[in-house]
C-alpha cells in the first residue's frame, strides 16, 4: 500500500506531454533490485520509457526527469544542471564577484583575491620560498589592544608577531636582492604630515654596488647600514637610568659609553653583568680628552706641552691671578730662561737686559752714555753732528787720519802733491796726460826707454832695407840687426839657415829631389803632440809599423800588447794581438773562472773594451764590469744574466780604446 502511494505521488509531478495523445500503461521491470519503473505505450513494440527506480531494500524511489521538462528555472540554471561547470554556474549566478573556477574549502588556489574583512587564523600565506609568497602591501586601518601572539597585551597594535624560539632568535627580514646602483632595503616610519619624500625616518642597508665611485654622502656607502631622519630631530638614548653604548672594532667587545649621569667613558670595560659593564674610561674631574690619532681610541688625561697644553697639574703662587688677566699681544707664553720676544711692548720694567729690541728711547732709555753721545745717536747719519757709520758719509770733518776711504776729491782733499800730479790723477788712464798704470796702455809717448814690453806694433820699429829680416846671425849675443835674405825664388831651390852665419839658398836638397827618396831611420814625423804633426792624407804602398795614436792629446790606441793580470782560469794567455786594437784571449783550463782582469798601457782616464766569446756565443756573453787607467775587468754571463764560468779553452775576441 505504501509503495503504491509513493508511486502515485511521484507520477503526479511528472509531465507526460510527450504521451498526451497516446494510451499508456505502467509497470515494473523484472530483475534484480532496484527495478526500473516503466511507462509503456500501446504500440506494437511497447518500449519501456524509464521514469525512475524503486529500491525494495532501502525503500526509496528515484525519478528520471528530463531537464528540459522542468519549468520555472532561472536563466542558465538548466544549462548548468545539464553541464555543471564553473563557467556555466557563473553565467547562471547574477551577483557573483571575481572570475575563474568554483572554490571549495579545502586547499583552494586563489589568484590575486581581494579579501575585505574576516580573520585568517593559523594559516601560511605563500609557500616556504619567500619570493613566492610576497606581499605587495600590508595595511591596517584599525588597531587592537589584544595581541594574543605576544606574552602581553600591547595597546594600539596594528601588527604583532610572536613565537617561542628556545636557544636562538626570531627575525623579520627585508631584503633587496637587486645588484644595481642605488638599490637598498629600507624600513620607513612616518607621521601625520609625512609624504613620500618628507617627514620620515628610515633604517636601511645599501646594495654592494650602490655607488660606482666616491659616494655622494655617508648614506651612499656600498654595503652601508644607516639610520636617518628627514625633516625632524633624532634622539638616541637609554632611558630610566641606563647606559648608552657605542661598540666599535671587529669583535664588538670594545665600546664607548654614556652613563646615566651623561658622563663619557672611552674604551670602557665589558663586565660580567650590566651593572659592572661600562664603569671605566671616564677619567677624573678636570682632565681633557686627548686623541691618540687614528690607530687608538681617545682617553681622558692631562694635556702635555707636545699636544698644545701645559702638562701642569697645579699652579704656582700668583700664576692663576696672572692667567686671569686679559692677554696683550699674541704668541706663546715665555719662561724666564732665554725667552724670545717678537716686537714686545714691555712697558716700563724696573730692570732688564736687552740683546735685541726696537723702540727704546735713547734720551731716557739708555744709561751710562758719555756727554753728547745720546744727542749724536738721535741725529740722522750723514748730517752734521751724527755718528759716522761704516760705509757712510764723513761730511766735512775739521780733521782726521784716513787709512781707507773713497770719494776723496784729489784737487782739494790731498795735500803735498808735486806740480801737475793732481791734474794727472784727475785724467782717465789710457788718455793723454794721465798716469800710466801697471799693465796699462802707454799711449804715444814722445820718448822713452823700453827694457821689457809686449804688444809693440811693427810700425813702432825703425825702418830697415828691403829683403831683410831682423835677426842675430852671429855666435855672440847682440842687439837685433837687419839680415839680408838671399835670392832663392826658383822651384828647384830651398831656403836654408847656417848656424852663426845666417840664411842661404841650397839648390842640392830641394822638393824635386825628394820624389824618389827613402828614409832609413826618419824618426818621428811631427812632434809627440799629434795635432802639431797632423797629415791631411796618409797613404802607403806597403805595410808599415804604426806607432800609438793619440786623439785630442790623449792616448787612443797603443801598439803595446795587453797582458792577463788575473782570472780567466788556469794558464790563460793573450794568444794574438795587434796592440790594444784587436787581440785574442785563450781562456785557461778548469772551467770555473767567470771573470778576469786585462792589463793595458796607461790611459788618461780609462778603457772602453768590446768582448765577444767566439766559442759559445749562443749561450753566454762577456762584457766589461770595471775599468781603471791600466786595467779592464770582464765578466761572463748566461742568457739569464747570471755570472757563469767560461768553458775551458774558450776564445775571446777583444778590442780596447783609451779615453
Amino acid at each position: 500500500m505504501i509503495k503504491r502511494i509513493l508511486i502515485a505521488a511521484a507520477l503526479s509531478i511528472i509531465s507526460f506531454s510527450a504521451y498526451a495523445q497516446t494510451a499508456v500503461q505502467w509497470g515494473l521491470q523484472t530483475g534484480s533490485n532496484p527495478r526500473t519503473l516503466c511507462v509503456y505505450d500501446t504500440s506494437a513494440t511497447r518500449p519501456c520509457v524509464s521514469v525512475g527506480q524503486i529500491d525494495n531494500v532501502a525503500h526509496t524511489f528515484s525519478i528520471n526527469v528530463p531537464i528540459g521538462n522542468i519549468t520555472g528555472l532561472g536563466t542558465g540554471i538548466a544549462t548548468w544542471l545539464a553541464t555543471p561547470t564553473s563557467a556555466n554556474l557563473a553565467t547562471a549566478v547574477t551577483d557573483e564577484t571575481g572570475s575563474g573556477s568554483l572554490v571549495f574549502a579545502t586547499s583552494p588556489s586563489l589568484t590575486t583575491p581581494a579579501i575585505s574583512g574576516g580573520t585568517i587564523n593559523n594559516a601560511s600565506i605563500g609557500v616556504t620560498t619567500p619570493a613566492a609568497g610576497n606581499f605587495t602591501t600590508l595595511s591596517a586601518n584599525t588597531v587592537t589592544s589584544t595581541t594574543p601572539v605576544l606574552s602581553f597585551n600591547a595597546a594600539n597594535t596594528i601588527a604583532a608577531f610572536g613565537t617561542t624560539t628556545a636557544g636562538s632568535y626570531n627575525q623579520m627580514v627585508i631584503q633587496n636582492k637587486s645588484t644595481s646602483a642605488n638599490a637598498s632595503a629600507n624600513y620607513v616610519i612616518s607621521n601625520d604630515i609625512g609624504t613620500d619624500s618628507s617627514y620620515y625616518g628610515e633604517f636601511g642597508m645599501n646594495s654592494s654596488v650602490f655607488s660606482s665611485g666616491t659616494p655622494a654622502d655617508f648614506y651612499s656607502i656600498n654595503n652601508g647600514v644607516y639610520f636617518s631622519g628627514h625633516d625632524g630631530d633624532i634622539s638616541v638614548g637609554s632611558g630610566n637610568g641606563y647606559k648608552l653604548y657605542f661598540p666599535y672594532g671587529a669583535t664588538t667587545n670594545t665600546a664607548h659609553v654614556i652613563n646615566a649621569s651623561g658622563a663619557l667613558g672611552f674604551n670602557t670595560n665589558l663586565g660580567s653583568t650590566p651593572a659592572t659593564t661600562g664603569t671605566t674610561g671616564f677619567g677624573t674631574s678636570g682632565q681633557t680628552l686627548i686623541t691618540a690619532g687614528s690607530s687608538a681610541p681617545p682617553a681622558w688625561g692631562v694635556l702635555g706641552p707636545s699636544g698644545g697644553g701645559t702638562g701642569i697639574t697645579s699652579l704656582g703662587t700668583g700664576v692663576a691671578t696672572a692667567l686671569g688677566l686679559a692677554v696683550n699681544g699674541s704668541g706663546a707664553i715665555s719662561l724666564t730662561t732665554s725667552p724670545a720676544f717678537t716686537t714686545p711692548n714691555l712697558g716700563t720694567p724696573s730692570a732688564a737686559t736687552l740683546t735685541n729690541a726696537t723702540g727704546l728711547p735713547i734720551s731716557t732709555g739708555v744709561s751710562g752714555l758719555g756727554t753728547g753721545v745720546a744727542t749724536a745717536l738721535g741725529i740722522a747719519t750723514g748730517t752734521a753732528g751724527s755718528f759716522v757709520v761704516n760705509g757712510g758719509a764723513l761730511g766735512t770733518p775739521s780733521s782726521g787720519t784716513l787709512t781707507n776711504a773713497t770719494g776723496l776729491p784729489i784737487s782739494t782733499g790731498v795735500s803735498g802733491l808735486g806740480t801737475g800730479v793732481a791734474t794727472a790723477l784727475g785724467v782717465a788712464t789710457g788718455t793723454a796726460g794721465s798716469v800710466v798704470v801697471n799693465g796699462g796702455a802707454l799711449g804715444t809717448p814722445s820718448s822713452g826707454t823700453l827694457t821689457n814690453a809686449t804688444g809693440l806694433p811693427v810700425g813702432g820699429i825703425a825702418a830697415i832695407a828691403t829683403n831683410t829680416v831682423v835677426a842675430n846671425p852671429t855666435a855672440t849675443s847682440l842687439s837685433p840687426q837687419a839680415q839680408a835674405m838671399p835670392s832663392c825664388s826658383t822651384t828647384a831651390s830651398a831656403l836654408s839657415w847656417t848656424t852663426n852665419t845666417g840664411f842661404g839658398c841650397n839648390t842640392t836638397i830641394n822638393a824635386a829631389t825628394l820624389g824618389g827618396a827613402t828614409f832609413a831611420a826618419p824618426g818621428a814625423i811631427g812632434s809627440t803632440t799629434a795635432s802639431t804633426g797632423a797629415f791631411t792624407t796618409l797613404s802607403a804602398s806597403s805595410t808599415s809599423t804604426l806607432a800609438q795614436i793619440n786623439e785630442n792629446a790623449k792616448l787612443l790606441i797603443s801598439p803595446t800588447a795587453p797582458t792577463i793580470s788575473s782570472g780567466f782560469g788556469t794558464s790563460a794567455s793573450v794568444t794574438a794581438n795587434n796592440g790594444t786594437t784587436a787581440f785574442r784571449i785563450g781562456v785557461g783550463t778548469g772551467g770555473t773562472a767567470s771573470s778576469g782582469v786585462i792589463g793595458l798601457p796607461t790611459a788618461s782616464t780609462g778603457w772602453n773594451c768590446f768582448v765577444q766569446d767566439v766559442t759559445t756565443p749562443a749561450t753566454t756573453f762577456t762584457k766589461v764590469t770595471a775599468s781603471t787607467t791600466t786595467t779592464v775587468t770582464v765578466t761572463n754571463y748566461n742568457t739569464s744574466g747570471t755570472a757563469t764560468a767560461w768553458a775551458a779553452s774558450d776564445v775571446l775576441e777583444v778590442s780596447c780604446f783609451a779615453y
